[in-house]
């Protein structure tokens, strides 16, 4: 766009030129063909004009380089929640087991019940009917049981399924055991509970 104005008693042609610059428009006026105007001691004042080259790189200069955005790269994030998840998983598998041993200690028959499967399977192949049955006698009959447990350590064989395996130390007024005890624990319901259980004499 042109347009005419008067300089001094001159005239000169402005050009309005819009530029890009760094997502922003810059109106640049460019003047030409302007004649010098004398100033008060009639020497000639040039008028300064200032090109598009010139204008861009001004601009240029006034925006400071965008700073790397700074955080945790996704794939990182996504492999630290992973692992959050999996050490809260391992957590609450350890937790189930001292509470079943806890229950049993108690001699608190149905608790100590509860946490095993509707699909439990006896280690010697009794129906899980009659397994069920014979657990009352065992844990109400004699007068004091402690379990006591060592180090748990769990797997993770699957998002559902994990293994822990133990040392068990079982007293009573009746009956001392030791052994080195292994639980398969599946989740149901959002609940971990004992699927399998194999024991080996120490």
């Amino acid at each position: 766009m042109k347009s005419e104005r008067s300089l001094g008693g001159l005239k000169a042609v402005l050009v309005v030129t819009g530029v890009v610059v760094g997502g922003v428009v810059a109106v640049l006026w460019l003047a030409s063909s302007v004649s010098p105007r004398p100033n008060a001691h009639g020497a000639a004042e040039s008028v300064e004009t200032l090109s598009v080259e010139q204008a861009v790189g001004e601009r240029s200069a006034a925006i400071e380089p965008e700073e790397p955005r700074s955080g945790t790269p996704l794939a990182a994030r996504a492999e630290t929640a992973l692992s959050s998840r999996r050490a809260n998983e391992l957590a609450e598998v350890e937790a189930t087991v001292r509470a079943w041993a806890r229950a049993w200690s108690d001699q608190s028959v149905e608790d100590y019940l509860d946490f095993y499967s509707v699909g439990f399977e006896p280690a010697d192949g009794t129906p899980l009917s009659k397994w069920r049955q014979e657990r009352y006698p065992r844990l109400r009959d004699p007068r004091r049981i402690r379990v006591v447990l060592g180090t748990i350590d769990v797997r993770m064989a699957s998002s559902d399924l994990a293994i822990a395996s133990f040392k068990q130390s079982y007293e009573s007024d009746i009956y001392t055991d030791r052994c080195h005890k292994t639980l398969e624990l599946v989740r149901e319901d959002g609940v971990w509970v004992i699927e399998r259980e194999l024991a080996e004499e120490l």
